[in-house]
């Protein structure tokens, strides 16, 4: 299990951040085209709105809060995993 600690928290790593980007490019990719098309984004929904009505800006940090937070906390174990196991890595055999 040892050898494998460092390969577990790079993996943890990548998909505690991949989750949170992709949302984001997604979300952003959706945007992007319905403003092409004329259309106006209902950020609450996610959906475009042809009818010319403007709908008011929502921050992706304001819509997904609980992601970012939680992200924030796999980030924060991570780093302590990582140093333990530098820790535990830089330790004298016996």
């Amino acid at each position: 299990m040892r050898r494998f600690l460092p390969l577990l928290i790079v993996l943890a790593a990548v998909l505690t951040f991949a989750t949170p980007a992709a949302l984001y490019l997604r979300e952003m990719h959706v945007a992007d085209r319905c403003a092409e098309s004329g259309g106006s984004v209902d950020f609450e929904t996610m959906a475009c709105d042809r009818a010319g009505t403007a709908h008011p800006f929502i921050p992706f940090s304001s819509r997904h809060r609980g992601l970012i937070i939680g992200s924030g906390a796999v980030l924060g174990l991570l780093i302590v995993a990582s140093a333990i196991a530098a820790g535990n890595h830089l330790k004298p055999r016996r």
